[in-house]
């Protein structure tokens, strides 16, 4: 055997193992997306599943989520589901905001946000913006804040 043949064959041989192991790598790479993929799909279906089922609090029930001003003890309890971008939801904020200091102590008040989206494009960045600072126990700051401020964001007069 001459030694070009020879080269020749160690070369083919050598690319030979050069493209399995390509192969096998790209193998190991479909499975790996495939595992993650399937991983994803069944946490958003499992998530998905859990909102479904998972009935939302009563409004006698006060969760974790909530956020609580006023006396924690008290007989009477108002929940008042609110968007943080509606006008009509600043007008009950601004009575609410009135007659407030009397009655504090006698009264559990309890936010929960249902922001209006089809109506409202900057509802749910305000819910979310407000939780930001309910992460920094500034909810209720931001809470007023955005009503007060609700016609200069919210781009409404």
């Amino acid at each position: 055997m001459s030694i070009k043949k020879q080269q020749r064959e160690i070369r083919a041989q050598k690319q030979a193992e050069a493209e399995k192991k390509a192969n096998q790598k790209a193998k190991l790479m479909r499975f790996t997306l495939l595992g993650v993929a399937g991983f994803a799909v069944a946490l958003i279906l499992f998530t998905a599943f859990r909102s479904v089922t998972m009935a939302p609090p009563s409004v006698t029930e006060i969760v974790a989520s909530d956020h609580v001003k006023g006396n924690p003890d008290a007989p009477l309890t108002i929940v008042e589901y609110s968007d943080l971008q509606c006008p009509a939801c600043r007008a009950q904020h601004e009575s609410i905001q009135k007659v407030w200091a009397p009655i504090k102590g006698s009264v559990r008040f309890v936010y929960r946000h249902f922001p209006l989206t089809n109506i409202h494009p900057h509802a749910l960045t305000a819910a979310y913006y407000s939780e930001a600072a309910a992460k920094q126990d500034k909810f209720w700051e931001m809470h007023d804040l955005m009503f007060a401020t609700q016609t200069i964001w919210s781009g409404t007069k």
